[in-house]
């Protein structure tokens, strides 16, 4: 199993960032799933559905998840491509700084990507991995 990737399926912002994770995620170590869909429980039977409506959250598969700007931290640490930035994303006050960022840029989601119509995960999906073939 691949760590959980848990997002606002309905926010331009994150739909965007979706995007970015499978163009970089070469080796498939993410699986991305909107907090809005019906399988979230099943694959993850711990969520908290306000919590994850107010932050990213990464699951791994032991079972230890991050969340907000320490989520994002912990995915790009886990990319070939983007391994770089997250080992600085590590070195203080950046974790400090990006803790304090977040929860504005979360609470302004909607007004920096706008919102978006739920499409079926593998769609999104398709339409990354599409994007990455063609480069």
């Amino acid at each position: 199993m691949s760590a959980l990737v848990v997002y606002d399926g309905a926010c331009g912002f994150c739909a965007g960032n979706l995007k970015w994770l499978n163009r970089f995620d070469w080796f498939g170590a993410f699986s991305p799933v909107p907090y809005q869909d019906s399988n979230l429980k099943k694959l993850w039977p711990a969520a908290d559905i306000q919590a994850c409506e107010k932050a990213l959250h990464l699951v791994l598969e032991n079972g230890r998840v991050y969340e907000g700007a320490d989520a994002f931290r912990e995915i790009f640490a886990r990319m070939p491509g983007t391994f770089l930035m997250g080992f600085l994303m590590r070195i203080p006050p950046l974790p400090g700084l990006f803790r304090w960022i977040y929860p504005y840029m979360s609470r302004n989601r909607y007004l920096l990507g706008g919102r978006c119509r739920m499409q079926p995960l593998q769609t999104l999906v398709g339409e990354a991995k599409g994007e990455q073939k063609r480069k």
